[in-house]
């Protein structure tokens, strides 16, 4: 349309003239032309929608009697394993009896995103993992929900802004800028010309990382299909791998294949706050080391354990501020205008003013930074591999899950983690 408008005005045409050979344009009969919705190899949304929408316990039916014709799941499996082509290289565990899950179903508009969203939040709290609503809640529209969406909503880094990068394949490399070059003011007739300076980049490597799940399924669950029962699989399939993936973004050790969490890097700085809570002064100071890297405050957060959220909601700011550190819900908040979240993810078991946690630790987590540098990295498809005869005699079927995904951390510094909080 603006390219048609700009050879209007280039052309001189009046605007009658323009009307005319617009309504002729439209007139014109076309024949059929490919999807722009397609999302792969002909699964098209409005085949998401009449199918009312991805169902976890159909794709498991599906799995269990190798039927991938009559299925949305199973068109949805054939259109991966054609799109990655050698499914037993890219994933060992699809074999035998299982389907392939996508970890991104369409590309949504952003009107569409802002209804699933609220579709997500729905289901969370219908799934006992929100606020406000019990756990008998009703669901609605819950098959519109996709895996990516929900890590989207239920892990706090993404909700914060890590970046969710789904259907990657092989090993990827991110380039990370760390020092740009400097432009230099010189006088009229310099004795010296400016002197050169070049940007200095890192480049960071992503490789998949395995997240297995194996989890008993009642056979009447299956069976039945009713939206608890969809909701139940789909925490246990689902969330729970993506939970295991920020709890690695958050504590991960950096070795045997697993990724470098921001606790764990040397490079994320601290803070001690000598087995006390957190005040309102280090908490500004912890703001102050994030932004002294150049990160632009709005896209600063904080994330805590719900017992120093509920704490910080009880202190003052100070003496002379008035109100309280912690200002908000618990689970979602702020602390000094900045968004503050608290999830059980955020150890407990901090060893006395260290970044290291065991199990005889009592301190609490917090980490203060600009989320939007991790990265989540999620490959090819969710792997569900069915089992319906070890657990045959107790009634049970047997699904294993294979996601692959990593965790990258594009910059430590925009991070400062805080050691030694204590909640009395």
């Amino acid at each position: 349309k603006q390219e048609r408008a700009a050879k209007f005005i280039a052309d001189g045409t009046s605007r009658d003239d323009a009307f005319a050979q617009l309504l002729q344009v439209r007139a014109t009969p076309v024949g059929p032309q490919p999807s722009s919705e397609a999302i792969v190899d002909g699964v098209s949304r409005h085949e998401i929608r009449r199918s009312g929408g991805y169902n976890i316990l159909r794709a498991i039916r599906c799995a269990m009697t190798e039927n991938y014709d009559d299925s949305f799941e199973g068109d949805l499996h054939k259109a991966i394993a054609k799109k990655l082509g050698s499914i037993q290289a890219e994933f060992p565990m699809a074999s035998g009896r299982h389907i392939l899950v996508p970890l991104r179903v369409a590309d949504l508009t952003e009107g569409e995103f802002v209804e699933r969203n609220q579709l997500a939040q729905r289901y969370l709290r219908a799934a006992g993992m929100g606020t406000g609503m019990p756990e008998t809640a009703p669901i609605i529209g819950l098959q519109q929900l996709e895996p990516v969406d929900l890590l989207r909503n239920v892990a706090m880094c993404a909700a914060l802004g890590a970046r969710v990068y789904p259907n990657l394949t092989g090993q990827v490399t991110v380039a990370v800028k760390v020092d740009a070059p400097k432009v230099q003011r010189v006088g009229e007739n310099p004795a010296a010309p400016a002197t050169q300076t070049a940007p200095k980049w890192e480049f960071k490597q992503s490789n998949p990382k395995a997240y297995i799940g194996d989890v008993p399924i009642p056979i009447q669950v299956i069976a039945t299909a009713s939206i608890d029962a969809q909701a139940d699989a789909m925490k246990d399939l689902l969330i729970d791998s993506f939970l295991a993936m920020e709890f690695d973004a958050i504590y991960g050790s950096g070795t045997n294949n697993s990724p470098l969490g921001i606790y764990p890097d040397t490079e994320t700085q601290e803070l001690s706050m000598g087995a006390a809570m957190l005040s309102w002064k280090k908490w500004q100071k912890m703001v102050g080391m994030v932004a002294n890297f150049n990160i632009p405050g709005q896209g600063i957060a904080g994330m805590t354990t719900p017992p120093v959220a509920t704490e910080l909601a009880a202190t003052l700011k100070d003496a002379a501020v008035q109100g309280y550190i912690w200002d908000g819900i618990y689970d979602d908040g702020r602390i000094g205008g900045y968004r503050a979240v608290s999830t059980n993810q955020m150890s407990q078991k901090h060893v006395t003013d260290s970044r290291a946690v065991s199990a005889a630790g009592t301190q609490h987590g917090l980490i203060a930074g600009s989320f939007g540098w991790l990265n989540f990295m999620l490959w090819g498809a969710l792997v569900l591999k069915i089992d319906d005869v070890t657990l045959f005699t107790s009634g049970q079927v047997r699904v294993m899950s294979q996601m692959l995904g990593d965790v990258l951390n594009r910059r430590p510094k925009a991070f400062v983690v805080a050691k030694g909080i204590a909640v009395a």
